[in-house]
């Protein structure tokens, strides 16, 4: 079974100011992204393959949620899908 990391998803305050850090610095092109209110994100990558997410945390310049900056999640792929039976 082979066994990589899959994409880092990260918390950031500003959306805007991050994607185009990770463009410029890394040539990641952005995937996807929502600017939906209250769930702004965007899927970042090479080629086809998601590497990292952002995910906007500050609503405002006075609001920053301090216990959400940091490492939204990471994720792992075995190569293989298990499927759950019910009996």
């Amino acid at each position: 079974m082979a066994f990589q990391s899959g994409h880092i998803g990260l918390n950031v305050t500003d959306l805007e100011r991050s994607k185009e850090i990770y463009r410029d610095v890394f040539g990641f092109e952005i995937l996807r992204k929502s600017s939906e209110e209250g769930r702004r994100f965007a899927f970042l990558g090479l080629g086809p393959r998601t590497v990292l997410t952002l995910w906007q945390q500050r609503q405002s310049p006075e609001h920053f949620e301090k216990e959400k900056p940091g490492l939204h999640h990471l994720s792992f792929s075995s190569g293989q899908h298990r499927r759950s039976q019910s009996s």
